[in-house]
């Protein structure tokens, strides 16, 4: 039998690159639920912490951000022009644009569906009809 040791539990070193990113299940990953209660820019601050910790580049960051989300907002991250360019300033501030003071009776809006799918299909689509 060997004697106890005081030594700290094993720790895996952080790391750097996609890899060392906390993996989705982990309690110490980041999360955006989509709720409207929850400002965004708590979730991007918290993600933009653990990004820039492992180093990730702009393309990178865009790529992973949406493992951290609710998937029923995926495909609304998805179709951000940020998104289709992995640029993580545009992106990051398209999403703060879209959940800007969102309230439960204007999340959904017929309206705020129309003039999204509008604004991003002339920017995907090169302004073609």
């Amino acid at each position: 039998m060997l004697p106890p040791t005081s030594a700290a539990p094993y720790a895996p070193p952080l790391g750097t690159g996609v890899g060392a990113m906390p993996s989705v299940r982990s309690k110490l990953a980041p999360r955006f639920s989509g709720n409207i209660k929850l400002p965004i820019e708590e979730f991007l601050d918290e993600y933009e912490e653990w990004v820039d910790k492992c180093g990730l580049s702009s393309r990178q960051k865009v790529e992973m951000v949406i493992r951290y989300m609710d998937r029923s907002q995926r495909h609304v991250w998805q179709n951000l022009p940020g998104y289709f360019n992995r640029d993580w300033d545009t992106f990051h501030n398209e999403l703060c644009a879209e959940y800007v003071s969102p309230t439960p009776e204007g999340q959904f809006s017929r309206q705020k569906l129309v003039d999204f799918a509008s604004k991003y299909a002339l920017e995907v689509h090169g302004g073609r009809n």
